[in-house]
């Protein structure tokens, strides 16, 4: 014996047997005791651990920023156009003539749809910057809901009083949406909005001179996404009702009022199917 102890137990060890610790030494039954309870803890967190379940998968999704999801489907699309060799926008994109002949998901699908990756890059870009912070201050839902209403807004337009023959890859057209609903937000807070109508002449401006066809589905955009903003800053009076559930007295305004929206666009899609 060489008078020296195990650190865990406190047993005499011989030199030939000690086990250097972190501090001291062990015994060789303490250091097999401890690696069988570290494999025990190994086997217990893979059972336990969830395989790639769809709840965690669902719940790291809705962890995320409704903005980078966006970015990212967009981005997968324009891929998958790309590899289809156009499949995917010829299926997604507003044409006029398909949707009146029945193609009735184009007046949404179309938004996810950049037309190019120029066009992608710069959609991706102008999300990013301004799509974060509009994020931030609307929520996930009203975020998301200004930028398909806004699209929304530019097709039916489009449809009732634009060429049908037109093809529209409308992620743009939902961006200056998001840009107008800035500028309806000031409005209604009375701020100035000048530089936000500066820049949104500025678009219409370069529509009209390099693709005036689809001038209208900026002025959709624009007057769609308008109202979204002007919405969303608006708060409900003293006397309105209770807080139902989980939705604030203000989420109910304010969820109304995006139905309302849409109704007037579906009411403008069906004018355009019964005059053209």
């Amino acid at each position: 014996m060489t008078g020296i102890t195990c650190q865990r137990c406190g047993r005499p060890i011989c030199g030939e047997c000690m086990i250097p610790a972190s501090v001291g030494f062990q015994c060789p039954e303490c250091v097999a005791r401890a690696r069988s309870r570290e494999r025990d803890t190994r086997t217990t967190a893979r059972r336990t651990r969830p395989r790639g379940s769809g709840a965690g998968r669902l719940a790291t999704l809705r962890s995320q920023s409704a903005t980078v999801l966006l970015i990212g489907l967009i981005v997968v699309i324009q891929a998958v156009d790309s590899v289809s060799l156009g499949l995917v926008q010829g299926l997604l994109a507003y044409q006029g003539q398909a949707v009146l002949a029945g193609q009735v998901w184009r007046l949404v699908t179309h938004v996810l749809v950049s037309g190019g990756i120029l066009a992608l890059v710069i959609n991706g870009f102008v999300l990013w910057m301004f799509g974060r912070t509009m994020e931030t201050m609307w929520g996930r839902w009203r975020f998301l809901a200004t930028y398909f209403l806004a699209g929304l807004g530019a097709a039916v337009l489009m449809l009732a009083a634009g060429p049908t023959m037109v093809v529209l890859g409308g992620a743009s057209t939902s961006i200056i949406g998001l840009l107008a609903a800035n500028a309806g937000a000031k409005f209604h807070d009375r701020e100035d909005a000048r530089a936000d109508l500066v820049l949104l002449a500025v678009l219409i401006a370069f529509s009209i001179f390099s693709y005036p066809a689809i001038v209208l589905a900026d002025v959709g955009a624009i007057l769609a996404g308008g109202a979204c903003g002007w919405l969303w800053s608006t708060t409900p009076g003293p006397r309105a009702g209770r807080r139902r559930g989980s939705m604030t007295r203000s989420d109910q305004l304010h969820l109304w009022g995006a139905v309302a929206i849409l109704g007037v666009c579906v009411v403008v899609a069906a004018v355009a199917f019964l005059v053209r």
